[in-house]
């Protein structure tokens, strides 16, 4: 009972942290990033930017694979770049995802003890969709 009462206190102090993380990085005062560009090497580099092929992450409005058909040398990068605000210390990093199952993850990035590392990742909010996500389906 214990043990199940420790890990269940832990989990809560950890989503409470993420949800910390995220509110710095999108709060009213963060400066929105319009390319992945903008972000620092460092935090380009541990999403996988550089990664050739499908590994990769291509630029907001850049090719990218939709899709699960992998096709062409080099392969199109299966993850784009859609938006990104930076906070003091951290950046939350919106990545669109191509497959069957095509989504978006927002990635909380933030600078501890002089590295950037990922904090945690969430549902991204609808300010951080690109407008053609946004819209309201009509029946």
């Amino acid at each position: 009972m214990k043990t199940i009462l420790l890990t269940v206190t832990l989990l809560a102090a950890g989503l409470h942290g993420a949800c910390r993380a995220a509110d710095d990085c999108t709060a009213p005062s963060a400066r929105t990033l319009a390319s992945i560009d903008e972000l620092p090497e460092a935090v380009q580099a541990l999403l996988g930017r550089r990664e050739p092929g499908i590994g990769g992450i291509a630029d907001a409005g850049s090719r990218f694979n939709p899709s699960d058909a992998v096709a062409g040398m080099p392969p199109l990068p299966m993850r784009r770049f859609a938006s990104a605000s930076a906070g003091d210390g951290c950046y939350a990093v919106t990545l669109e995802q191509g497959g069957i199952a095509h989504w978006f993850e927002t990635h909380i990035v933030r600078r501890e003890r002089g590295a950037w590392r990922v904090a945690g990742t969430r549902r991204p909010a609808p300010a951080e969709l690109p407008p053609e996500h946004t819209k309201q389906r009509q029946p």
